[in-house]
């Protein structure tokens, strides 16, 4: 018998010693996907389109036909219409970018600012499970906690991470969770944790994450469902960085707080840090370096670019290091890129100055996540793996790959991302089972494009002046005329509305675009007393974002005054019934956020901005009055305690998706909301598009005039 012994060795070698060096680090940021697992249609605003983010410019085909309208003929691009919406975001284009932004520098790290749940039907209908698996496989290496992550609760979420098991930790500091032993709380503290290092060939990283308290308001209430109870943000982190800043070469606030909060958190934290450090010999031995290097935030949906910059000194003037704070935007829309160079640090440097590790410089970018126009230097093959459309852009020339035909190919007219196999795979059977629940293509009206038009028209859902918009009035007058409801008024809040309706059909799924969450219509009895504390509150909220109302309603008119002077010097009275007696005069010396002029009916607003008190019922401090409001606010959410404290709360059960779509629906048997096909002064209602033909003229047309914005909401600053 002869026995073979197969010898088999191990290799193995010191890490890196990056001492004294000025090292490359790419970290690639994404936030606040919101279930956009999927491509979707969108049409780009001022902001987006101003950071790379169009919808294309149509061109004449080479059949003389143009790829917006199949059944438009044409000679020139001129004369062409541009695309209404760009097809924007998807988890398969999105690992594309990361990978190639990734491939940049030989050190590189994925993170992401949290709300991977709810905004897009994949949610409602897998409870997050989809989710969880693309943002493994997208290849993030640690998440914040958002907010949205416990929209179907602490237990559902807690589930769906044991069972679907990120490849990644999932970091809040600022939450105390409930003891996991006892049978009752959820089992998130044995799956968050508060921050992570990482060792990234030889540089170390620490990541310390926050999550967001503002959103959560009973995260600061003892016994609440959530499992947690909320800490000081400011004081959390700055715990934190006295125990991981001296063990890492770079620290990272990975944070869903929002950007006011992520400033002051940051700021606050290293300049005690940087104080600390100077009179701590054991920090300045470690070489540590003075606070946060790097704040990735999210939550409100804003892209910082160029970043936020904020150097820290000693009282010297030495230069101590830099905090760069970083958003990157929300729905797939972006993918954030910041390329660091970082001195480590040499304790023994002769240099103090180099004893400690900072960030030496960077560049920041955002990658848009849609289709774009052909540029120079990009290929000319149409069949290029790299920008080939899969499928087939209507703008570019149809050809069979690999190309065998005439030379030189075609150039592309417009250049895709390629969606990454895999994802693509894993996405599969979701996108099957959707289909065979939902009809996400029915549609249920028309947002018709005037012919001609440089830029469509969506129905809005913020007004720009900051007051109601047609969007939310259509939304406040579904609930409130809703059979079984039948309110006297509605009142919604805004930021429960997370989309406008795009110019074009709308379909099933853009109302699951625009109601993500599956809330309800809840109806109450409020005294007149109550109406006015509940539109104070309002006048509050709207004061601290900008005199922009944070409701929309139906039934009610009312005007809003802002103030933000020190509370100290608050003097409206208590008294529903004295400040129904006031004067205008009385009311303008008031200082303190607060309501005036309420009355409630249709069209009240007169045309020189006061209230019809005549055809309109002014409020009445002892009347009793019925509302309709979600679900969500109705038990306190985003601090409507005025309406948590009140008992009449009667769930009806009815969705505010389906209240939209069915009142939308009813609109289309009065033919002065329906727009003829033949119509033309609008380019969208009939033709033939690229999917194929389509008539939209026995829809609901949403035209501008439909709900209008009507001054029922009149926000003022004082």
């Amino acid at each position: 018998m002869i026995s073979l012994v197969v010898a088999g060795c191990t290799y193995s070698r010191e890490p890196e010693d990056l001492r004294g060096q000025d090292v490359r680090l790419v970290v690639v940021h994404t936030s606040d996907v919101h279930s956009r697992l999927l491509p979707y249609q969108y049409a780009p605003n001022t902001p987006d389109r101003n950071l790379g983010l169009l919808a294309l410019p149509g061109v004449c085909r080479d059949d003389s036909v143009c790829s917006t309208d199949f059944g438009k003929a044409c000679k020139t691009d001129s004369d062409c219409p541009a695309f209404s919406t760009a097809s924007v975001g998807g988890a398969s284009r999105l690992a594309t970018v990361v990978t190639r932004e990734r491939a940049r520098a030989p050190r590189s790290l994925h993170l992401d600012s949290g709300d991977m749940f709810e905004g897009a039907p994949i949610f409602n209908v897998f409870n997050g499970e989809a989710e969880i698996r693309a943002m493994g496989r997208l290849g993030a290496q640690g998440m914040a906690l958002g907010n949205h992550e416990f929209d179907k609760g602490s237990v559902l979420l807690g589930l769906q991470l044991m069972n679907n098991g990120p490849s990644f930790p999932i970091l809040a500091a600022n939450y105390e969770w409930a003891d996991p032993s006892d049978p009752r709380a959820p089992k998130l503290q044995r799956i968050i944790q508060p921050y992570t290092v990482y060792n990234v060939k030889g540089i170390r990283i620490g990541v310390i994450g926050v999550g967001n308290i503002s959103s959560l308001n009973s995260s600061v209430e003892g016994d609440n469902s959530l499992g947690l109870r909320a800490r000081d943000s400011k004081q959390a982190v700055s715990d934190l960085v006295r125990v991981v800043r001296p063990q890492v070469d770079l620290l990272v606030l990975l944070s869903h707080l929002g950007p006011d909060d992520d400033a002051s958190v940051a700021a606050e934290v290293s300049d005690n840090a940087a104080a600390e450090a100077l009179n701590d010999p054991n920090a300045q031995m470690l070489g540590d370096v003075s606070g946060i290097d790097l704040v990735l935030g999210g939550h409100l949906h804003v892209v910082y670019n160029p970043p936020v910059d904020l150097a820290h000194y000693d009282d010297q003037q030495n230069f101590l290091g830099r905090t760069v704070i970083i958003n990157s935007g929300a729905f797939a829309k972006f993918v954030g890129t910041v390329d660091l160079v970082v001195h480590v640090a040499d304790p023994q440097s002769a240099d103090p100055t180099l004893r400690r590790s900072f960030i030496k410089s960077y560049t920041y970018h955002v990658t848009p996540i849609t289709d774009r126009p052909w540029r120079d230097g990009d290929p000319t093959d149409p069949c290029d793996p790299s920008i080939r459309c899969d499928p087939p852009h209507p703008s570019n020339a149809t050809v069979s790959c690999p190309y065998t035909g005439a030379q030189p190919p075609p150039r592309p007219r417009v250049v895709c991302i390629p969606p990454e196999p895999e994802m693509e795979r894993l996405l599969e059977p979701y996108q099957i089972r959707m289909k065979q629940l939902l009809n996400l293509e029915q549609v249920y009206a028309v947002v018709p494009c005037p012919t001609g038009a440089a830029t469509c028209p969506k129905v809005l859902r913020n007004d720009p002046g900051g007051g109601d918009s047609q969007l939310g009035n259509l939304v406040a007058t579904a609930m409130r005329l809703r059979r079984r409801v039948e309110a006297d008024f509605a009142l919604t809040n805004s930021l429960g509305i997370r989309a406008d309706f795009e110019s074009g059909p709308l379909t099933l799924e853009q109302l699951y675009n625009v109601f993500p969450f599956d809330n309800t219509i809840t109806t109450q009895f409020l005294s007149g007393d109550e109406v006015l504390q509940l539109l104070d509150f309002v006048a509050a909220r709207s004061g601290e974002r900008g005199c922009r109302t944070q409701v929309q309603v139906s039934g009610i008119y009312f005007s809003l005054a802002c103030d933000n002077r020190p509370r100290s010097q608050y003097n409206v009275p208590a008294s529903c019934t004295e400040r129904l007696k006031a004067t205008a005069q009385q009311e303008q010396a008031w200082i303190g956020p607060h309501a005036y002029d309420v009355v409630f009916g249709d069209s009240c607003r007169k045309a020189d901005g006061s209230v019809d008190r005549t055809t309109c019922r002014p409020l009445d401090c002892f009347a009793s009055y019925k509302v309709a409001v979600n679900d969500y606010i109705s038990v306190g959410g985003s601090g409507f305690v005025v309406l948590k404290r009140n008992t009449t709360r009667f769930n009806t059960g009815i969705s505010l998706r389906d209240a939209l779509a069915d009142y939308i629906r009813t609109l289309s048997a009065d033919p002065q909301f329906r727009c003829s096909s033949t119509d033309p002064n609008f380019s969208n209602i009939k033709g033939l598009s690229p999917a194929g033909p389509y008539d939209y003229s026995n829809v609901t047309c949403l035209l501008p005039t439909v709900s209008a914005h009507d001054g029922r909401i009149l926000p003022a600053v004082r």
